[in-house]
């Protein structure tokens, strides 16, 4: 029986099956920020003004999310469903900030000197 679902699996076309793949990856995501959000489908309908039964067979997966009901859903949860790479690769990158303190410490490698009502670090800058 196997034999005959990898054949007949293998005559689907890979844009198909990217579809099917991509489709079932925003379900997960947004299956995903409701459950961390303590929300459920019907919560989802609410903020989106939809029945729950459309909101259902979105999330079966096979439904063909547009850029916009994307956002719109984005927008309802205030989570991003999806991310392109540029903007991983950009939430990636590693930020310096100025760390300043509220007391003076010495140390071999980090020196804090009191400047008027703040404290200044001299030994450069420190990752967040």
């Amino acid at each position: 029986m196997s034999t005959l679902f990898d054949k007949a699996l293998q005559q689907v076309p890979k844009e198909v099956k990217s579809f099917v793949d991509n489709s079932l990856d925003i379900v997960n995501q947004i299956h995903e920020v409701l459950i961390n959000q303590g929300k459920t489908q019907r919560d989802l309908a609410e903020l989106l003004g939809k029945k729950e039964s459309e909101i259902s067979k979105w999330m079966r997966g096979t439904h063909n999310f547009t850029i916009k009901s994307i956002s719109n859903i984005e927008g309802a949860l205030g989570e991003k469903i999806i991310t392109t790479p540029s903007k991983l690769k950009k939430s990636l990158i590693t930020k310096f900030i100025p760390v300043k303190v509220h007391s003076s410490i010495s140390s071999k490698e980090n020196v804090w000197q009191q400047n008027s009502t703040e404290n200044v670090f001299n030994g450069g800058l420190k990752s967040a």
